[in-house]
């Protein structure tokens, strides 16, 4: 597939898309996006996508570009509440970080939800988890 063309492919009963793995992280922020119906009001809504794909880019820089994209699109369209619903992304990966903290789960955190967590912490011991 040539560089920057995106495809669909057919996963677990439903449509992902599969392409340039320098983009994965605006395809992360396509699916959370696509997926704002399913946000729940007035709950933490936290978006886990497992991902086996091969990526440039560490779990942790993946996950948090993919929420700075998805905070950049909100900008865009302030009053849509349904994606203002979302909290975080979670990732999880087929390979680790580089470098002496090695791990293949990373957690970002949104900028602009409409509900925070009433304890901080929530969010500290999502970013704690790891697998390695």
């Amino acid at each position: 597939m040539a560089p920057g063309k995106i495809a669909n492919h057919y996963t677990n009963g439903e449509f992902v898309a599969v392409g340039d793995p320098a983009q994965r992280y605006k395809e992360m922020c396509a699916v959370a996006r696509k997926k704002k119906q399913q946000y729940v009001a007035d709950a933490l809504n936290i978006l886990v996508i497992d991902s086996s794909s091969d990526a440039i880019l560490p779990a942790d820089a993946m996950a948090l570009s993919a929420a700075k994209e998805y905070d950049e699109e909100l900008r865009k369209t302030p009053q849509d509440l349904a994606l203002r619903r979302l909290n975080g992304i979670m990732l999880i990966t087929a390979w680790g970080s580089i470098g002496s903290n090695l791990r293949n789960v990373a957690f970002a955190f949104m900028r602009h939800p409409l509900r925070w967590p009433k304890n901080w912490r929530f969010f500290e011991a999502l970013d704690s988890i790891g697998r390695g």
